[in-house]
């Protein structure tokens, strides 16, 4: 689980360096190194970010947040915390 999460995080982030790029090309500018760390987002384009983070996060972990779901329904309160703490890093 912990592997899957960061790598979300770099897919994500490499999202937002491809919207960088599409943004950089779009204005007629160059996508030098330097013109992408310097790119400075507006309030729609890091609103639209968010979105896209947020749905990707959304498909990606509502398998296991419908599974948890089931389990929530069918144990008691004590067996799903012994579930849960099966499945924390030592």
């Amino acid at each position: 689980m912990m592997m899957m999460t960061a790598m979300l995080a770099e897919i994500t982030a490499l999202r937002d360096r491809v919207d960088t790029h599409e943004a950089l090309a779009a204005a007629g500018e160059v996508a030098s190194p330097a013109a992408v760390e310097a790119f400075e987002l507006d309030a729609p384009r890091q609103a639209a970010r968010e979105a896209r983070r947020a749905a990707v996060l959304t498909r990606v972990f509502r398998p296991l947040l419908e599974e948890l779901e089931v389990a929530r329904l069918a144990l008691s309160p004590q067996q799903l915390e012994q579930v849960l703490a099966e499945d924390q890093p030592a």
